[in-house]
Order: C-alpha cells, then structure tokens, then sequence
C-alpha cells in the first residue's frame, strides 16, 4: 500500500462557464461543496479560478481538476492545453472530467488530443463499476475500493485503462513527460463527486485516493522505471523494429493488448493508433504509432 503525500494544493478550473440545470450549477459553490469541504477536511487545499490556465502561475498548484460541467460555454485552447501539458511534465498531476456523447465533449478536446485521450464514448446508463486496473503503479488508486459508481457516463480512452464496465472503459491515465514525469487521468463522468453521488458505493474514498495519487505523480511514474535514453525500438510504415533482448506489449487506445512481441524482429502493427510498452533490462519506453 502507498502512502500518498497529504495537503495537495488543488486547483478547479471554471474559466468556461458552469452548466447550472435548474440553477444547480456545477462548481464548487454549488453541486460540488460536499468535494470541496470533504478535501478540505482531509487537509487539502482548494480553489476555483476563471482565469484561463496559460495567463497563470501555476506553479503553487499540485493538482490541477477541469471538469466539463464547470466548462461548458466554450473550448479550451491549444495554448491553455500546452501549459497544462508543461504543468503534467514538472511531475504534478490532471484530472479531467469528461461525459457522455450528449454533452459538448468537444471543448475538451485540445486537452484531450494533448494527452492522447479521447471521451464522450459509450454511454451505458448509470453504472456501478466493480473492475479496475491491477497494473502498477495505477491499481494504487484502487486500494480499499469495493464498487464505484456513475451516473451515465461515457466511455474514454487513453494509454492505461483504470475502470471498466462492460467491455468498455470509464478511466484512463498515463505519465506524460520526460525525466520528471506526472500524470494526466481522465474519468467518463463529472457527477461522482457531486452532492449527490459523493456518498455512494466507494466514491469519496476514491476521490481521496486520487487526489492523493495525483500529488504524489512524480514518484508513481518513477516506480515504472520510464527511461530517457533511447528506445530499443523503432516504428517506421506499420511495422516494429526491437533490437535484441527488446519486448514490446501492443495495446489499441481503448487498453487492450494486441500482441507480445520480443526482438530482434520485425513486426507488423494493427491499423490506427497503438501504445507501446516496450521493455529492454530493467527500463522502460512508452510509445505511441500510428498505423494506416
């Protein structure tokens, strides 16, 4: 078990507008007071800003949220998605709150293409998830956790799946960066946390283990053992290249495993876009190939 590093520094991003149904908006003055008084009661810190990310200080931050429901009247730029990018890569860590395709996912997605994400998938209904990852350091997030649950969310994708329903996934993350790393998650669903849902199944320790997760980013990717130094792979027209003493695990954006392969050999890629895990001693490369 992980011991997360408590007090995180946490900020909401509410610079395009709440959705308010019913004047029941969401952001932390209305639908999410329960979130934000339940970290502030675990020793977190919280706030909400309107200021648009790229004209901002973010180095006092820890954990940066952007949800959806609280972005709603428009779409964050490439500009804003690059200093979230530069803030990931100082090893802090980004959630992302995403929904179903009912809803304008779209101003997202700068973000989105950023992190190699995508959302607004399948939308099952409301869902109580019981699957989750086991792979480190991501199944950390999960300890102590039964059963989650969501209310018509939508299916995203990303490099490493975190919670599955139905053969379709409602989490993902990655680290992003080099030499120092963060991590960048993404969830289906921007009612979890909110007043009504927070004190359902397991989802407010969840929301704990998260944070607590994403303040500790950078030594939850060092504990992957990502390297600097050049991979032992090339990718080149749909075909892998790995050197000798080289393994590469294959998975499509949705997090499943296409193939193992181990070098030296030549290897043909599936059509789209893959991740790469590939693997040589002790170190390990994370790569992303596009197919046609």
């Amino acid at each position: 078990m992980i011991a997360f590093v408590l007090g995180a520094n946490i900020l909401w991003v509410n610079t395009y507008g709440s959705y308010c149904p019913g004047g029941y908006c969401y952001d932390l003055t209305s639908r999410y007071t329960s979130l934000r008084d339940t970290l502030i009661a675990h020793g977190h810190a919280i706030q909400s800003t309107t200021s648009h990310v790229d004209a901002m200080d973010l180095s006092p931050y820890g954990v940066i949220i952007v949800c959806l429901g609280s972005n709603w009247n428009g779409s964050f730029t490439a500009s804003e998605a690059h200093a979230l990018a530069e803030f990931v890569r100082q090893g802090k860590g980004l959630l992302v709150m995403s929904e179903n395709s009912a809803c304008p996912n779209s101003n997202l997605q700068a973000i989105l293409d950023t992190f190699s994400f995508t959302a607004g998938g399948v939308d099952p209904g409301d869902v109580t998830a019981t699957n989750f990852t086991t792979s480190p350091p991501w199944a950390n997030m999960f300890v102590g956790i039964g059963a989650l649950k969501f209310d018509d969310p939508g299916a995203v994708t990303g490099p490493n799946w975190l919670i599955e329903y139905g053969g379709n996934y409602f989490g993902a993350a990655e680290c992003f960066g080099s030499g120092s790393q963060g991590v960048a998650m993404i969830i289906g669903d921007i009612n979890p946390w909110d007043n009504n849902t927070l004190n359902q199944a397991d989802n407010k320790a969840f929301l704990l283990n998260v944070v607590g997760f994403l303040q500790d980013a950078d030594n939850q990717c060092a504990s992957l053992g990502l390297s600097e130094e050049p991979a032992p792979a090339k990718v080149s027209l749909g075909r892998l290249r790995l050197e000798s003493g080289a393994r590469a695990e294959v998975y499509s954006v949705e997090g499943r495993l296409f193939g193992v392969f181990s070098g030296p050999g030549e290897f043909e890629l599936p059509k789209g876009i893959s991740i790469l895990k590939v693997q040589k001693g002790s170190k390990t490369w994370s790569l992303k190939a596009l197919s046609r």
